[in-house]
């Protein structure tokens, strides 16, 4: 493991290339990524309101790169509804 977390996965941030044929699906802006020490977690929240996952917004504990996870369910939830699971 890397130790790495995205912490913005959304829709707006995937990208999807055809490669002669081959079609590859990509994550884009690392721009609220970081690099973080499992030991300690992360405390900073970051992203895209709808997508944060709830351990990110109650700031009790630190959170860890399973945050990404979560974004990557409310995306999919959203992907087979056509509606966001929650209103924020």
């Amino acid at each position: 493991m890397r130790n790495i977390a995205h912490r913005d996965v959304k829709a707006e941030n995937i990208i999807v290339n055809d490669d002669d044929g081959e079609i590859k699906v990509k994550l884009i802006d690392f721009g609220l990524a970081c690099k973080f020490d499992p030991k300690k977690g992360m405390r900073r929240v970051a992203g895209t309101r709808t997508y944060l996952a709830p351990e990110m917004l109650q700031q009790k504990d630190p959170y860890s790169e399973k945050v990404d996870m979560w974004g990557i369910g409310i995306l999919l939830y959203i992907m087979m509804t056509g509606y966001v699971p929650y209103h924020c």
